[in-house]
């Protein structure tokens, strides 16, 4: 177990105002970094000190994980999610947002995510969908930039507006027969 730290006023006697001082580390100061602070008179550092310790003691072990800086960012995120009355926890939404960081990271362009599918060698396609490949990519060709995790419907179906139905159904069409949205089929 770590050691609490001391926090006693020291005097600088080569200072002419405010000679007493305290050391704060980094875990007990606001900024996050060690701080030197200096007073006029020793009870106005001793009061600092008493400040800074009652402080740590309120926090209890929370003082010893966060830092001031990690205890403000929690506190204003926390604020957030009460006032749009959520419920949801505060650890809820940063799994959500390293799943979705994750996704991006491992996320291709669309061009790029096409090219792969279309070379593969394990797999023999028809000739005619091979063509209707080549058409579909030639319709998306907006998106080809853009990484298929960001990819909405609405821009798919944009993308795929005008097409003849006949194009459409061959696209859509699920292997019951039955007809979906194309954005959804690429999920």
């Amino acid at each position: 177990m770590s050691r609490s730290p001391s926090l006693v006023p020291c005097k600088d006697e080569t200072r002419k105002t405010s000679p007493w001082f305290i050391s704060i580390p980094p875990k007990l100061s606001e900024t996050g970094k060690r701080q030197k602070r200096f007073f006029a008179t020793k009870e106005l550092a001793l009061g600092e000190v008493k400040r800074i310790k009652v402080r740590k003691e309120n926090h209890g072990n929370a003082a010893k994980l966060l830092g001031p800086a990690d205890e403000q960012q929690s506190a204003s995120a926390l604020k957030l999610l009460r006032e749009s009355g959520s419920e949801i926890q505060l650890a809820e939404i940063v799994s959500e947002y390293l799943k979705k960081k994750r996704q991006l990271e491992a996320s291709k362009p669309l061009l790029e995510a096409w090219d792969l599918y279309t070379s593969r060698t394990d797999k023999k396609f028809r000739k005619a969908h091979l063509d209707n490949l080549k058409y579909t990519k030639k319709r998306l060709s907006p998106l080809h930039a853009k990484m298929v995790a960001d990819l909405s419907t609405a821009e798919l179906n944009e993308c795929l507006e005008g097409a003849e139905a006949s194009c459409l159904n061959a696209h859509s069409s699920g292997a019951d027969g039955s007809h979906r949205d194309l954005a959804s089929q690429c999920r």
